[in-house]
């Protein structure tokens, strides 16, 4: 059996249950305080501490971070509206800074706001008209947390710090995780090597359309998006590369 933790950890993964035990000298429950642990980041989170003697138990259920799976959903194309005929996105968990994932849905969208329980709005417009199953993410990445207390009209932090909050890889869909530079770097080197030909009317990638950039600046982004998939890979012992590109000439 694990030792029970005593503050909360510097990283834990989203869709996993964290419980520790806080006791503070001067704010302890017997003396009539009440506590409070708040999370903030691309979400916010608040669990109510328990008291326990002397002490607070704060708890995070695996479901307040899990990955919310919706069967049925209703996209409109060019609308960044999403309807759902049953269930309700903030029973669910759901809330605004969630990653969505699904057919139709742009790349990196996420929830702007819940607009009532059966819609939601996100951050870029649908590409598809339908219905579509999807998947919401708590969005990974570094949350500052606070520990407060209360007591009538009084209130303070007793203690406070930041914690790294992992993707939730139980349920998360496949590439959610992959960096922007890993994907797109194969995309780059298929123009490179023709395998995106003539038959291809357009394409842009990252602000360079096929219409209007010489190859000379593709192989500089292929470079670039080397680099920085090195780095990531490799952190600390290569140098990543930096290049402009600019210019409107067709391509030759």
């Amino acid at each position: 059996m694990s030792t029970p933790l005593q503050a909360l950890p510097v990283g834990f993964g989203a869709g996993t249950t964290v419980q520790y035990t806080k006791s503070y000298t001067d704010y302890s429950t017997p003396n009539g305080w009440s506590a409070a642990l708040l999370l903030t980041g691309a979400c916010s989170l608040t669990v109510a501490g328990t008291p326990s003697g002397a002490s607070y138990i704060y708890t995070l259920p695996a479901a307040t971070t899990a990955t919310v799976a919706v069967a049925a959903a209703t996209l409109t194309q060019g609308a960044r509206t999403i309807t759902r005929s049953s269930g309700n996105w903030g029973t669910d968990g759901v809330q605004p800074g969630y990653k969505v994932y699904g057919p139709g849905v742009p790349w990196g969208a996420y929830v702007e706001s819940l607009d009532s329980a059966s819609q939601i709005t996100i951050s870029e417009a649908a590409s598809t008209t339908g219905m579509v199953a999807l998947k919401l993410l708590f969005p990974p990445g570094t949350y500052q947390w606070w520990e407060r207390v209360y007591k009538g009209g009084e209130v303070y932090v007793a203690d406070s710090g930041r914690v790294e909050v992992a993707a939730d890889l139980n349920g998360a869909p496949a590439g959610s995780q992959q960096a922007w530079a890993d994907r797109m770097l194969p995309l780059v080197e298929d123009i490179i090597a023709g395998r995106i030909g003539a038959d291809t009317e357009s394409y842009a990638i990252a602000n360079r359309s096929k219409v209007a950039t010489r190859m000379e600046t593709w192989l500089k982004f292929r470079d670039y998006l080397r680099a920085q998939v090195a780095e990531a890979r490799y952190p600390g012992r290569i140098r990543t590369a930096r290049a402009t590109f600019t210019g409107t000439e067709a391509e030759q």
